[in-house]
């Protein structure tokens, strides 16, 4: 079961910063950075 809500959690994750503002929002956010461009982001796509 505990694998089954890890891999709930991972999806949600996905879903929620599948959009590169967003992924970028959170990044700068823990890092305390201020970066910009979301091109230069590299993310895997959300599990099917």
């Amino acid at each position: 079961m505990k694998n089954a809500v890890r891999n709930y959690k991972d999806t949600v994750f996905r879903m929620l910063f599948q959009e590169k503002e967003a992924l970028l929002s959170l990044y700068n956010s823990l890092n305390h950075s201020q970066y910009t461009n979301t091109d230069d982001l590299e993310s895997e796509p959300a599990a099917a």
